[in-house]
């Protein structure tokens, strides 16, 4: 219940009303009453709960309610006034209001007015007296006036713990491995895959898919991670990007794969022989940056609404601080460009309204540019212990072993080296024993295998040079033809001149007679 506030009569004019209800005695009977004396002592003026400068006392109307907290970590240190004056002020002018107690001078101090209870309130400074009992601070409009103090030292310490939380630098337990189709078929022909030991930034598996070889990796991390790959295609579909991390595409860029939280990326990693492909699962310091940056605006935002006023979403305020210039160019250059760029009253004012005055107690205080040089490190050293995580993919050099030798025939001779290259001449020898050439054909071999003992190959022509096309009964062998080269039990049969040749064993037995 709001009370008015009672003025005291001026001394004189009591004494003056006294005076004359003195001299209206005398006659008809009635008795004089005794004649007023002067007091004594003046009495103790009382302290007037508003004053504004150039408004007479006079021309106010003051009444007061008490006020609930409007906030977490702000209470009121007065009453809530409700003024108004006889005219309305043309001019800012200079306001005092009573405190209920006198203040400490270190405690922020800051003026709420409002033109209605059902406005909300807006907040400016206010400037505690020599006394320590008043606050002074300049208006153009009265209204519901009052004095609210904040507890720096509460709102610090929730902004620090919460800041910390949503840092987050745990790994998702419930992120499960990928699976990838028919991993032993993908590391034949020389391929293997190994990783980073003790890194927990990934999960990943190799498989073979649709004729390629494949690597599907998955971000176990709570906290989003760049992929690189390069020379390394993505295939599709391309990894999700939550609406939570939004913000971060547009200044990541396009180097490197962005991994949100549990989500997953596949590339095609076919390699030739010899070759090798590296992905690096880290976060650089863009990336630090904006996990920062995300974790700083996120606790402010909480702070904002618990002071009670409008509230805000994160994503909205960070997707508006990215797209501030003086904002977005601070990302990737350390804490202290970070708050002056992005959190400095200024801008916060700018972001928030008058209610940014709030927020810029906790921005400015020091001790939030030393925590915030912390959370820095602590994010620069998590990525250097668990991330950087690199997959290596690579493929060794063919091996021929099981297909190297001299093989023979009746007018025919077959030549493989360790690298796989086959010469092959072939010719025909008449009953009179008269030998023409038929070709001389040359293949490369490559991804061989044994399949339970016999030993595959493909084969594909580099060379030929044909004597007798009427030798073929089928099509005459040309550069580029592909075929597959298979030895069993030391004999072959080419896959391009359609003959058999023995190794030593295996001609003795007269099969390539």
């Amino acid at each position: 219940m709001r009370h008015p506030i009672r003025h005291l009569a001026p001394v004189a004019v009591l004494a003056t009303v006294l005076a004359l209800v003195a001299g209206c005695g005398g006659g008809n009977g009635v008795s004089e009453l005794p004649k007023a004396q002067p007091p004594t002592t003046s009495p103790t003026p009382t302290d007037p709960d508003v004053t504004v400068a150039g408004v007479d006392s006079s021309d106010l109307d003051v009444t007061n309610a008490a006020g609930s907290s409007p906030g977490v970590n702000l209470s009121f240190a007065s009453p809530i006034y409700t003024v108004t004056a006889a005219s309305e002020l043309t001019a800012p002018a200079q306001v005092q209001l009573l405190l209920d107690n006198a203040l400490p001078r270190t405690v922020p101090v800051f003026v709420v007015s409002r033109q209605s209870a059902k406005q909300p309130w807006t907040y400016q400074p206010g400037r505690l007296m020599s006394d320590q009992r008043h606050v002074q601070f300049t208006t153009s409009r009265l209204g519901d006036l009052a004095v609210v103090v904040m507890d720096l030292d509460g709102a610090l310490q929730s902004f620090q713990d919460d800041l910390h939380s949503r840092l987050d630098f745990s790994i998702d337990k419930k992120v499960k491995k990928p699976e990838c189709a028919d991993a032993k078929e993908a590391r034949r022909d020389g391929y293997a895959v190994t990783s980073s030991i003790g890194r927990k930034t990934v999960f990943w598996c190799f498989g073979y898919e649709n004729g390629k070889r494949v690597l599907r990796v998955v971000n176990r991390r709570v906290q989003p991670i760049q992929l690189a790959h390069p020379n390394v295609p993505v295939l599709p579909p391309t990894a999700e990007v939550p609406k939570a991390w939004n913000p971060w595409v547009g200044v990541m860029g396009d180097d490197a794969s962005f991994l949100a939280p549990g989500r997953t990326a596949t590339y095609d990693v076919d390699v030739e022989p010899t070759k090798r492909l590296l992905l690096s699962a880290t976060a650089d310091t863009t990336a630090q940056s904006l996990r920062t940056l995300q974790a700083t605006t996120t606790s402010l935002v909480a702070r904002l609404n618990g002071f009670g006023g409008p509230r805000h979403k994160p994503l909205d305020t960070m997707t508006a601080m990215l797209a501030k210039p003086q904002c977005a160019k601070t990302i990737g250059l350390g804490a202290d460009k970070m708050l002056a760029g992005c959190f400095s009253r200024p801008k916060l004012v700018s972001m928030f309204g008058t209610q940014g005055l709030l927020l810029a107690k906790i921005t400015t205080d020091p001790r939030t540019k030393a925590y915030l040089r912390q959370q820095f490190k602590a994010v620069a050293l998590d990525v250097l212990k668990n991330g950087n995580e690199n997959i290596l993919v690579r493929r060794a050099k063919p091996d021929f072993t099981a297909f190297v030798g001299s093989f023979t025939g009746t007018s025919r001779v077959m030549v493989v080296n360790g690298d796989g290259l086959v010469y092959e001449s072939a010719s025909n020898t008449t009953a009179k024993g008269v030998t023409t050439q038929v070709a001389d054909v040359t293949y490369q071999l490559s991804l061989p295998r044994v399949d339970n003992g016999v030993a595959h190959a493909d084969a594909v022509v580099t060379k030929v040079k044909i004597y007798d096309k009427k030798a073929f009964k089928g099509r005459v062998p040309r550069v580029g033809d592909t075929g597959v080269f298979r030895l069993d039990k030391g004999v072959v049969r080419s896959p391009f001149v359609k003959r058999l040749y023995c190794d030593g064993k295996a001609a003795k037995k007269g099969t390539c007679d």
